[in-house]
């Protein structure tokens, strides 16, 4: 069994600036030694201790260039904090719906870049053994890093669970699969519908179900009765809409069955051959601001 490293309290700094406040607690920068982290401040009951920390050695144990490092763990007084990786360019959705000026100079072939590299690592976690599931993937939880080139993902929806005690209904409501929705048996399949739901915002540059007085709660309507879905025609016209269109339908199928695995989105984020069409590879220059897009 590996243990999740214990970091002194003595070697952290944590400071007044709050980064987030996710599901399961605040987010603060914070200094560990000489290195910047983030310090994530769980909100637990005594008596879930011991199941937190049979995730937190889960957790311990992923090691992925595109998944958020765990440093270890501490407690200061009566707190428990995770010592995280810090990610200096912000979350994914802030980029998306806060830096449009300068998203607006970002490539679509940067913007697929970003999404492959978040295909990798939900890839590299459906084939774990046990496969770890997600369960809460969307923007807020995909992490930007060196001058936005870099995704990683954070927050796994089963230490959100137990830090918070929420219902077995666990992440954003727009971003569940339907099947989680209903409480019904799911799969790592549920993962792949919320990768299409976020592939199509990043392409779209909206938020899911905009179009909507109060997405969350009409989503939940929608999604489980109705089977409604972000419109399609709102991804940005690029020259590959058609096959990224068909990308986001084939993953948010009401069916999940019928959905895609995450090692051949992976494949198909490579080198997608439908119908014989690669989608281009990315290469420096399309990380470069331009003055005009």
């Amino acid at each position: 069994m590996a243990w999740v490293r214990e970091i002194y309290a003595k070697d952290i700094t944590i400071t007044i600036k709050q980064l987030g406040d996710g599901g399961f607690g605040l987010v603060y920068e914070a200094k560990w030694m000489d290195r910047k982290v983030a310090a994530k401040k769980l909100i637990i009951r005594s008596e879930d201790n011991a199941e937190l920390n049979k995730e937190l050695q889960n957790l311990w144990l992923l090691r992925h260039e595109s998944i958020v490092e765990l440093y270890g763990k501490t407690t200061i007084g009566t707190d428990l904090y995770l010592i995280m990786e810090y990610a200096d360019c912000g979350s994914l959705h802030y980029y998306l719906h806060k830096e449009k000026s300068r998203l607006e100079n970002m490539s679509y072939l940067a913007l697929h870049n970003l999404m492959f590299q978040c295909a990798r690592a939900v890839e590299y976690l459906h084939n774990r053994n046990p496969t770890v599931l997600h369960r809460d993937l969307k923007p807020n939880n995909l992490l930007l890093f060196e001058d936005y080139r870099i995704l990683k993902i954070c927050d796994f929806g089963t230490v959100r669970e137990i830090a918070s005690k929420m219902s077995s209904t666990v992440g954003t409501p727009a971003y569940i699969a339907p099947e989680v929705l209903e409480g019904k048996k799911y799969t790592e399949k549920c993962d792949v519908y919320s990768f299409g739901i976020t592939l199509w915002e990043v392409m779209s540059r909206k938020k899911p179900f905009h179009h909507l007085e109060n997405p969350n709660a009409l989503a939940f309507n929608n999604l489980s009765t109705k089977g409604e879905r972000p419109k399609l025609d709102a991804i940005k016209d690029y020259k590959n809409k058609k096959i990224i269109q068909v990308l986001v339908e084939q993953c948010w199928n009401q069916n999940p069955d019928r959905r895609p695995t995450m090692q051949k989105l992976s494949h198909d984020f490579s080198f997608y051959d439908f119908n014989t069409i690669p989608l281009p590879r990315t290469s420096e220059e399309d990380y470069k601001y331009r003055t005009n897009n």
